[in-house]
């Protein structure tokens, strides 16, 4: 099944069945559910002339069980218009599921307020981006195949978190399980705490980071 909607405001949670293409800007205040192998989401089109559609409002997508979200051509925004800014949160779980920004854009400076939570699956991003809120990785694998400049919270308990390029994190960071590997220069402007796991640096790279006062 591949249902193509035109226009979408959604106050109600979507569990997808099958697969998923919405093409116009969206203001959800709900739960977007993709939990099968067989069902796909998909947010923005991949055509180069295509629009930049906002995706804006208080979503959560929940991906598990082999589902996955792609976002081909999207400005994700968290708007909540009168009650200021409220971060997307985007929930992975289980081997298999995976979010993917792929041909993924975003204008200027701009940036994504977001929360992730990643217990299993792929959590796949190719394009630069900036992003706000939080990234809580306790299984699975985060592949960032560009540059992550992040000033929000980055917390590693499991699972792996990969950064191909240059890399900013102005939040804190905690390392207490799973591997952190980076084969580009990294910075972490924050506070930094590291009581398991590992980390990789590739080599000729430098990773740097602020000490405590």
């Amino acid at each position: 099944m591949h249902c193509h909607i035109s226009r979408l405001e959604v106050t109600e949670d979507v569990t997808i069945q099958g697969s998923l293409t919405i093409s116009v800007e969206i203001d959800a205040d709900c739960t977007f559910v993709v939990n099968s192998s067989d069902d796909e989401m998909i947010l923005g089109e991949p055509a180069p002339n295509a629009p930049l559609y906002t995706v804006g409002g208080l979503a959560t997508f929940n991906v598990s069980d082999g589902g996955k979200l792609t976002v081909k051509k999207c400005k994700l925004l968290a708007s909540n218009p009168g009650q200021g800014e409220t971060p997307i949160t985007w929930n992975i779980s289980d081997s298999g599921s995976e979010i993917e920004l792929a041909d993924y854009s975003i204008t200027g400076q701009d940036t994504i307020d977001w929360n992730v939570n990643m217990t299993g699956g792929t959590l796949d991003i190719d394009r630069w981006f900036k992003a706000s809120g939080d990234l809580d990785i306790s299984g699975g694998t985060a592949e960032i195949g560009d540059t992550f400049d992040v000033s929000g919270d980055v917390d590693l308990s499991g699972g792996t978190l990969q950064l191909d390029y240059a890399n900013t994190i102005t939040g804190d960071m905690a390392i207490s399980g799973g591997t952190l590997q980076v084969y580009q220069n990294f910075t972490c402007d924050g506070e930094l705490t590291f009581s398991a796991g590992k980390m990789a640096l590739a080599a000729n790279k430098t990773a740097a980071f602020t000490p405590n006062d």
